[in-house]
């Protein structure tokens, strides 16, 4: 991730985590923790447990959190609220913007 991380959560049933990068974009990476493992555990796995992978906003996050079920997640932004599924490995994000601001 690049620069670094921003903010960081665990799914509710404990079997991914999900960061936002400090780019510009915020780019959002979701694991499978148990994969990451297994990655890390034997050198000639190629699965290092990569679920998805996308930029998200470029405003500034304030928070992430995987919903019940585990299946989408709520990013809380400046002035929005994504709402986050993936699908095929790619991050796609539904956003909210309040005021006059566009996206």
């Amino acid at each position: 991730m690049k620069n670094g991380i921003a903010n960081v959560c665990f799914s509710n049933n404990g079997s991914m985590v999900a960061a936002v990068a400090m780019d510009d974009d915020h780019s959002i990476a979701i694991y499978n923790i148990e994969k990451g493992i297994a990655y890390r555990k034997d050198p000639k796995n190629t699965d290092f447990g990569l679920v998805a992978f996308g930029k998200m906003s470029k405003r500034e996050v304030f928070d992430i959190k995987f919903v019940p079920g585990d299946d989408s997640m709520v990013v809380a932004c400046m002035k929005e609220v994504n709402l986050i599924t993936w699908k095929d490995g790619a991050i796609l994000a539904d956003r909210t913007i309040w005021g006059d601001q566009k996206p």
